[in-house]
């Protein structure tokens, strides 16, 4: 193990009790600790009336809390385990928040210190997508079309039916006068917009769209204008929605709708844009603002700063304190940025990770907590999340590709900046390109499917990386993963949405000539591939079956191997660890699921659980070092040798029948929450005196009930216990 996975594992505290927050700790003899890489994919932005941020981030625990303007966020507190984000709403107090997680409503009354779980008036909890508070009202959609309603901040709630035809709340926004509400709904064949004056109980239909609208906002100055939107169109109302006009904005990319006054004009956002006119004309921030990452939307006022404003950017959230000329991200503490790749250089100090907004790049990662990182570094200029990363050579770090929405990039300075490599004859213009793989003879492949038609193919370079032609896979299947073993390329096929049975299973790519292999993995997603040397894995699963499956003879025959795996759905990403290669990490993480590492020690002969995370987390990309996982919370290292934080030394003289005098030494290590440590690596080390270097005395590990090693001596001298390769010791003591 190396002295960072030691060092950096110091702070933290058993799973029951969590250092800093609910996604660090130690979990049996493993320890988990994240990278610093932070931001996230915002869901909403709001604030109470003193300023107090909160940040719904669409990942697993993604609610973050700031209370000094966005400078640093703390996460939910230890034990918290809320599944993804969906919808955020402040309370009628300072210090109040609710939000949606999963399928559940929570609340904080302290400001993020402590959550308690709301229950629905059935007592089964099914909450929808859409919250909101105003005037003393709580109002949630519920998932059969009904809305949850409380007028006592969620201590209770009345289930209130708007229309019987309604199948899907899709928004809920407050009106301007007490118990007046709006919500957007889907009815079966359109949307519907219905209006509230008594907090929810009764509702009354106002307009009909003709195609579905799922985003709503209503002016807080003027509930006479109201927003609805889609993806790609805006309509606009300022007759309290009995009429309303087509006001999409050109380049429309984001459609969270917000107002806002600014330098004294009223104004409304929709992403980006905004219009000071109701949507006559609009303006995109980006044009003109200065900022580290793209805009993106969910604009909100600081209450007690005129000229401060927050919004969503490409990598979580950004701050302007001047009136939207000038932003600057503020993620410090936000761990909610998915992790979709890793790369490692040989020398194991280069370490890439493909993230959301960007690239974040160290070159010191042995450095452990020292390590300097840079993040986002941007691959195509518009902030576009990577997809794929690859060192052409990993003993030349200088040379790299990185695939973002439908483009190959490719850096020859270790990452510092990026050309779009030529793609016209592989890719169009919605390919997302998966992973990466080099064949002995040089020649490079790209994996890409689209999901827009689950389709997908390979593609291949001749030439480093500079220009790519199709290999005109048989049946364009939808392709999530490839591996190269000495000239022969294979290739995992599979979407959630298909069956057919072209469109699964693996492929080989050898002499040119393209081949669907057969056997176990016939009809199966496949998610990942990995080779260890001798034998080759799959890992599968879609949302109702899946497996982990093997192949001696590669690929002409293949078994199930996961008869150990309590959970075979959506098995996804694989690890090998060079060091041992019987040593294989296979993970699972399915929708509503709670995500697991599961570690072979034979060639995936038998499996054992490694490590068990949060609920809705999906590990993406694995790489063993000790192993690092990446997930939608982020990048993680999961190291198997726990570390202490303190150790404890004492001695206690015996004397044997003969007279012979000893004495018995007993080593405790304990972590920074004072509970023992079980399985740590120990040290007993000795010199004469002080004049003389230490001198090691023998090695034991500290047991797993008490976190104790002992040893016995007849040498006198001095004597200490430490943790080897680092820098823990404890206090010494002397036999006489």
């Amino acid at each position: 193990m190396r002295l960072f996975s030691v060092l950096f594992a110091l702070f933290l505290l058993p799973m029951s009790a969590l250092a800093q927050n609910a996604f660090e700790g130690t979990q049996g003899d493993i320890s988990r600790a994240a990278l610093p890489i932070y931001g996230g994919g915002i869901e909403d932005i709001i604030t109470d009336n003193s300023g107090n941020l909160y940040a719904g981030v669409g990942s697993p625990n993604g609610i973050f809390c700031s209370t000094d303007g966005g400078a640093t966020w703390d996460g939910p507190p230890s034990g918290s385990d809320f599944g993804s984000l969906i919808a955020v709403a402040a309370g009628g107090t300072d210090g109040t928040v609710f939000f949606i997680g999963g399928i559940d409503l929570y609340r904080s009354t302290d400001g993020c210190q402590t959550f308690e779980q709301l229950t629905a008036s059935s007592n089964t909890n099914d909450f929808d997508q859409a919250l909101v508070f105003a005037n003393d009202t709580l109002i949630a959609a519920y998932r059969d079309g009904t809305v949850e309603v409380s007028d006592d901040s969620g201590d209770s709630f009345t289930n209130r039916t708007i229309d019987g035809t309604v199948t899907s709340v899709k928004a809920l926004a407050a009106g301007t006068t007490a118990g007046t509400f709006f919500a957007l709904a889907e009815t079966g064949g359109g949307s519907k917009l219905y209006k509230s004056v008594d907090s929810g109980v009764n509702w009354a239909e106002v307009t009909t769209f003709a195609a579905e609208r799922s985003r709503l906002g209503v002016s807080p100055e003027d509930e006479d204008i109201i927003v609805v939107a889609s993806n790609d169109v805006v309509e606009i109302s300022t007759d309290g929605g009995t009429s309303f006009n087509d006001r999409t904005p050109g380049g429309l990319s984001d459609n969270s709708i917000r107002f806002a006054t600014v330098s004294s004009n009223p104004r409304i956002f929709v992403g980006a844009n905004f219009s000071e006119d109701n949507g006559a004309t609009w303006t995109n921030l980006n044009d003109s603002a200065t900022t580290e990452s793209e805009l993106r939307g969910h604009l909100i006022a600081d209450p007690t700063d005129a000229n401060t404003f927050y919004m969503s950017s490409s990598r979580g959230v950004t701050k302007s304190s001047d009136s939207l000329a000038n932003w600057t991200d503020v993620v410090e503490g936000m761990l909610g940025v998915t992790i979709a790749d890793i790369a490692q250089a040989t020398d194991k100090d280069i370490l890439f990770l493909a993230g959301l907004g960007g690239i974040a790049k160290t070159t010191n990662y042995l450095s452990g907590e020292n390590a300097t990182w840079t993040y986002p570094i941007d691959v195509d200029g518009n902030g576009t999340a990577p997809t794929a990363l690859f060192f052409v050579d990993p003993d030349d770090s200088t040379t790299l590709l990185a695939a973002a929405f439908s483009g190959i990039y490719r850096s020859t300075d270790t990452g510092d900046t990026w050309t779009a490599t030529d793609t016209a004859a592989a890719l169009e213009n919605r390919d997302q390109v998966q992973q990466f793989a080099k064949t002995a003879n040089g020649n490079l492949y790209a994996a890409f499917n689209k999901a827009d038609d689950d389709s997908g193919g390979v593609s291949v370079s001749t030439d480093g990386g500079l220009t790519w032609t199709d290999t005109s896979m048989p049946n364009d299947p939808p392709v999530n993963a490839i591996i190269a073993v000495e000239n022969t390329l294979f290739a995992g096929v599979g979407a959630e949405n298909t069956n057919g049975a072209t469109q699964r299973g693996v492929y080989k790519f050898e002499d040119d000539t393209w081949t669907q292999l057969s056997g176990d993995i016939d009809g199966q997603k496949i998610n990942d591939l990995a080779y260890n040397g001798s034998r080759l894995f799959a890992s599968a699963g879609d949302v109702s079956d899946g497996g982990i499956f093997g192949s001696d003879d590669l690929g002409d025959t293949w078994d199930d191997l996961g008869a150990d795996i309590d959970e075979t759905r959506c098995l996804q990403t694989l690890s090998v660890n060079p060091e041992n290669s019987d040593n294989v990490f296979v993970a699972f993480g399915c929708p509503a699921g709670t995500a697991v590492v599961y570690e072979s020690q034979d060639s995936g002969a038998s499996w054992e659980v490694y490590y068990t995370g949060l609920k809705d987390e999906v590990p993406s990309a694995m790489l063993f070092d000790d192993l690092i996982v990446g997930l939608n919370t982020g990048a993680y290292e999961l190291n198997s040798d726990v570390a202490a934080s303190s150790l404890t030394f004492t001695g206690r003289l015996r004397k044997q029948r003969n007279g012979t005098i000893f004495t018995r030494f007993t080593g405790t290590a304990k972590d920074a929450n004072d509970e023992v440590v079980a399985d740590l690596p120990v040290q007993l080390q000795y010199r004469k005196n002080r004049r003389r270097d230490w001198r090691d005395r023998g090695r034991q590990r500290t047991t797993n009930s008490k976190g104790k090693a002992r040893w016995k001596t007849r040498k006198k001298g001095l004597y200490r216990i430490a943790v080897p390769d680092s820098d823990l010791v404890s206090r010494q003591r002397r036999f006489r």
